[in-house]
């Protein structure tokens, strides 16, 4: 079994439409997401893994906090895959303070999640993500890593 993670946020979810709202307005950043739009390409990818469940295990790996599931939930089921368990789903915690989790310790939690599913990181195949520290933290693990947006936040 080879294991697959895709990030949400700028990675599946198209959230250019409300980035700006990411450390000034959480909560609006996050009711606005609602409205973003499929990131096409990479979830037909997404698609592909999912259909071939014999060879291949996908999970999301995001920074959004428990009490967005129902949201992310309903989000990927409508636009990514109708049948997506809600244990695939990693998220962090409920937080207060969103400024306290460093670039690094965001990896380092989606890194550790990753570990708890695939029990060794040879067993990764690909990691989908579009945060730029995240990406080159991922690629100086031997992870082949895909960035289809670019984002600093």
């Amino acid at each position: 079994m080879k294991y697959v993670f895709f990030d949400i946020d700028g990675t599946v979810a198209d959230n250019r439409h409300r980035v700006s709202y990411v450390t000034t307005d959480y909560k609006k950043y996050v009711a606005l997401g609602v409205l973003d739009k499929p990131i096409a390409p990479i979830v037909d990818v997404c698609q592909m893994y999912l259909k071939n469940k014999t060879n291949y295990s996908v999970s999301f790996l995001t920074g959004r906090q428990e009490w967005e599931r129902e949201l992310t939930l309903d989000w990927l089921w409508k636009h990514v895959w109708p049948s997506i368990p809600s244990e695939s789903v990693w998220m962090r915690p409920n937080r207060i303070d969103l400024e306290s989790q460093t670039k690094q310790q965001g990896f380092d939690m989606k890194l550790e999640w990753a570990m708890r599913i695939a029990g060794d990181i040879n067993n990764i195949h690909v990691v989908y993500e579009d945060r730029n520290h995240t990406v080159k933290t991922w690629r100086e693990a031997g992870v082949i890593c895909i960035q289809p947006t670019e984002s600093e936040f």
